[in-house]
């Protein structure tokens, strides 16, 4: 009797954890998306050196660029599902990341992300800017794209690449401090000698 008692009570246990972890590798699987869209996407049916072409014979040039790529799998990739054009001008796509690794809890990740600037971060084009490519972005990273996407630590550099830009470009908007008979004014105050 005692042994059937305990065999249930196992059982039971048993069940218990398999139902939990069945549980976790949903609750696991479920929160593995990660999607971004366009506010009011515009096709795209192609580019040229000259900008992205658009419905209704429209060229539509890239912020700081005075060429685009004649090819680009980057590019190819950002405007597949159309573009945004921001309040800014600034123009935006999508883009497929590829979290390759069976560890990874994201299972699709579509970013949306600066045209221009993932042009700049690549190295493709001719930038009006002054400013040269990153020499910290992998040599031919517009390899890492394939069919499922930009690989996941190709787009991590890109985003603390943008990110890192953003910042620096904000500090040079920011006026100096003034200085006043020889002293630095700190938040409009004169320091007390």
């Amino acid at each position: 009797m005692r042994s059937r008692r305990s065999l249930r009570i196992n059982c039971a246990r048993a069940m218990a954890a398999i139902a939990v972890v069945v549980l976790l590798l949903a609750m696991h699987r479920a929160s593995g998306r990660h999607v971004e869209a366009l506010r009011s996407p515009i096709a795209v049916e192609g580019w040229s050196a000259s900008g992205l072409s658009l419905p209704g014979r429209r060229i539509l040039g890239l912020p700081g660029f005075d060429a685009l790529p004649a090819s680009s799998a980057a590019l190819a990739e950002g405007t597949k599902r159309g573009i945004e054009i921001g309040k800014d001008g600034r123009v935006y796509g999508l883009l497929r990341v590829h979290h390759w690794c069976g560890n990874d809890p994201i299972r699709e990740h579509i970013a949306r992300v600066d045209l221009a600037l993932l042009l700049l971060y690549l190295g493709e084009g001719k930038s009006s800017e002054p400013i040269p490519p990153p020499p910290w972005s992998v040599t031919n990273a517009s390899s890492a794209f394939s069919g499922a996407g930009w690989r996941v630590e190709e787009f991590n550099g890109f985003d603390r690449w943008r990110e890192t830009r953003t910042a620096h470009l904000s500090l040079q908007r920011t006026p100096p401090p003034q200085a006043v008979s020889g002293m630095i004014e700190v938040n409009g105050r004169r320091p007390v000698r």
